[in-house]
């Protein structure tokens, strides 16, 4: 965190000094825009500020683009904001003397995330109909992670891309856990039946051309507080397919 909060802090200072549009390169695909509430400020074209965005993002089509402020705008897994490390500009954006902004180029963190991922064990699936959206893959289960969350997480929290993506892999990391655990429960109480692990469920059925019911285990991850709770509900939701299955089957012969 102290980099990134460390450039953020000299890129105010430069614009509150300067009273124009300071632009900063984090790191490759992660650039920092400090802009003043100052008429002088306004007299820099967005076009201008465009080109010079786009000479240091050339992928600017993948940037997402995000204000320091906007924290409210997002429902994440988030333990701080500008207001723990801005020091004393955190007041001062508040009071929109300055705008606050980065964009980040989300194919040169997918990119990263999948290099990374990849040295763990871990594999990164994402979704091309709808590209915010991704899985990480680790043993059989799947985990969906919302990109877009993912890099607004790090923005406001003032981290580099590295730093964001091993606090998520430790935390898939940790649901990979408590999954594996899950899964074995679940495989214990239908051990009459054959059960495996189907795409994001746990799965129970007599035979191949019969119906299967599964628990879909990302109900778990929804629910972190209660994941025992949801566990049981859907155990149950199971049994009683599985019987209704099985009476009509008797009904049939």
């Amino acid at each position: 965190m102290e980099e990134i909060a460390s450039k953020w802090q000299k890129l105010f200072a430069s614009a509150l000094r300067d009273r124009i549009t300071k632009i900063l390169t984090a790191e490759d695909g992660y650039v920092l825009l400090a802009i003043p509430n100052d008429p002088k400020s306004a007299e820099q074209s967005m076009s201008d500020l465009d080109l010079t965005l786009q000479s240091r993002l050339p992928n600017l089509d993948e940037g997402v683009s995000l204000r320091l402020d906007a924290r409210a705008d997002f429902d994440i897994r988030c333990e701080c904001d500008y207001h723990d490390w801005a020091k004393s500009y955190a007041k001062r954006i508040d009071d929109r003397e300055i705008v606050a902004q980065a964009v980040v180029d989300l194919a040169v963190f997918v990119n990263k995330l999948t290099e990374i991922a990849r040295r763990e064990g871990f594999a990164v699936w994402r979704d091309e109909a709808d590209r915010k959206y991704g899985q990480i893959i680790c043993q059989r289960f799947r985990q969906p992670i919302n990109l877009y969350g993912e890099v607004a997480r790090m923005v406001f929290t003032a981290k580099m891309m590295e730093e964001e993506i091993t606090d998520l892999l430790q935390h898939a990391t940790s649901n990979c856990k408590m999954l594996l655990a899950y899964s074995q429960k679940f495989f214990q109480i239908f051990s009459d039946y054959r059960t495996f692990v189907g795409d994001h469920h746990f799965v129970a059925g007599r035979g191949e051309t019969e119906l299967a019911p599964g628990f879909d285990y990302w109900a778990l991850l929804a629910n972190p507080a209660q994941e025992d709770k949801v566990f049981w509900r859907g155990v149950k939701a199971v049994k009683q397919f599985l019987g209704f299955c099985e009476s009509a089957t008797k009904h049939v012969h």
